[in-house]
């Protein structure tokens, strides 16, 4: 597997990783919707899971135009990016 291929591929399944957490937190709220006593307390819970579902949706977003970058660098530039993108990942 060449460097491209390999950047493409962590960016690719950090971009599976959030995307499943922003399910997760998606039905986590619905769940917890059905369970609330209150309103207040489910009007916590949509305003809580809504803040960090748009903060992985912003970082998948970011991902896939990092992933774009990678598509369009050369070689040169993808040594350059590689540890940027591996220390951004983790």
């Amino acid at each position: 597997m060449n460097l491209r291929e390999s950047l493409e591929k962590k960016v690719e399944s950090q971009i599976d990783v959030w995307n499943r957490k922003i399910e997760e937190l998606e039905a986590k709220a619905q769940r917890k919707k059905a369970e609330a006593k209150n309103e207040q307390l489910d009007a916590e819970v949509r305003e809580d899971a809504a803040k960090t579902i748009k903060e992985l949706r912003s970082k998948v977003n970011n991902a896939k135009e990092k992933l774009d970058d990678i598509k369009e660098s050369g070689e040169s530039e993808l040594k350059k990016m590689k540890s940027d993108i591996e220390s951004w990942l983790h």
